[in-house]
C-alpha cells in the first residue's frame, strides 16, 4: 500500500516543548529500521526512516520508498494516488496520532535508479 512510505514533519517552534515526543519518535524509528527494507507489494519497498532537523528548525522523519521500475512520474494517475493515500492515512490510527501531534504526513517515492520522482504530503486538515 502506498501510504506506508511516509515522511512526517512539524515545526519545532510550535512544538518545542514536546522534546519527549521527539526522543520517543527517534527511538521508534531506530526500531523500525531494524526490519527494513520491507517489501510492501511486488514493486514497492520501504527502505529507511530517519529523523532530520533542517536549518528552518523543522524536524522530518524521512522514509525512502523505492518503486523497483524505471518510473519517472505518476503522470495522470497522481491525483488518484494522492486521494487514495490521504483517504487511507486519515483512517489509520497511527497516522492520525502523528498528525494530531502536529506532524504532516507525506510519501517520498524514488525509482529503481534511486531518483526521486514524486512526493505526496498531507496534514490533518486534509482529513476534514
Amino acid at each position: 500500500m502506498l501510504f506506508l512510505c511516509i515522511i512526517f514533519s512539524f515545526s519545532t517552534t510550535a512544538y518545542a516543548a514536546d522534546e519527549k515526543y521527539l526522543r520517543t519518535l527517534k527511538y521508534e524509528l531506530i526500531g523500525r529500521n531494524v526490519v527494513l527494507p520491507q517489501k510492501i507489494d511486488e514493486v514497492t519497498t520501504m527502505e529507511e526512516m530517519r529523523l532530520m532537523r533542517l536549518k528552518s528548525g523543522d524536524y522530518y522523519v524521512a522514509t525512502m520508498c523505492k518503486i523497483n521500475t524505471d518510473i519517472q512520474s505518476f503522470g495522470t494517475n497522481r491525483n488518484s494516488y494522492m486521494k487514495q493515500t490521504i483517504d487511507l492515512g486519515c483512517k489509520d490510527p497511527d497516522i492520525l496520532d502523528y498528525m494530531n501531534h502536529g506532524l504532516k504526513i507525506g510519501i517520498i517515492y524514488k525509482n529503481k535508479y534511486d531518483k526521486m520522482f514524486d512526493a505526496i504530503i498531507y496534514s490533518i486538515e486534509d482529513c476534514q
